[in-house]
């Protein structure tokens, strides 16, 4: 399964929302390809982005639903990435905290987490990221899912320990930029 595929009759992914928040994360690394950490992997559709523009050094990608990672770890033999790039089925509290990465990923995953685990679930990203987190949430569904206004979803990250945090609005979704030790948002 390829994202060529994930068409809909306009032309545009399916997951358009999606693509655009992977488009700019592989725009951020483009520069130098980083460790990256992504919880929510799904069926590796970021993983085949950040492939596509050789974005990742190395690749951890976690998943609860099987079915899911099931679809990914054949896009990892498909794309023969077995050496640089780790698919894990579980929980994503069961990941060990050691900053071994400098990038963490989490795309439309926050609203799925139980509001009384969001900080310690972002603390848990932040323990095992080194420079930053991408991290979007669906507008459609703020409201629904509690994550509220942008401003009030930047001071849950900064609570979880993010030194700075900087937001983009758009018709579908917000995309958040948190970074950690002090590196500037560019």
């Amino acid at each position: 399964m390829t994202m060529e595929k994930e068409l809909d009759p306009k032309g545009k992914p399916y997951s358009y929302g999606h693509y655009m928040m992977y488009m700019a994360v592989t725009s951020l690394l483009a520069q130098k390809p980083a460790k990256v950490l992504e919880v929510g992997c799904g069926r590796g559709y970021g993983l085949e982005l950040l492939l596509k523009h050789n974005c990742i050094e190395r690749y951890h990608g976690v998943e609860q639903i099987e079915s899911e990672i099931a679809e990914a770890h054949k896009l990892v033999q498909a794309q023969q990435a077995e050496k640089f790039a780790l698919l894990s089925h579980g929980d994503w509290f069961d990941i060990q905290d050691q900053h071994q990465y400098d990038v963490g990923v989490l795309i439309e995953v926050i609203e799925h987490v139980k509001k009384e685990d969001w900080i310690p679930f972002l603390r848990k990203m932040r323990n095992n990221i080194r420079k930053c987190l991408f991290m979007s949430t669906p507008n459609v569904l703020n409201q629904e899912h509690g994550t509220g206004r942008p401003e009030e979803f930047c001071q849950v990250l900064k609570w979880a320990e993010f030194d700075h945090v900087a937001y983009i609005e758009h018709q579908w979704t917000t995309f958040y930029i948190a970074t950690i030790n002090h590196e500037k948002i560019k």
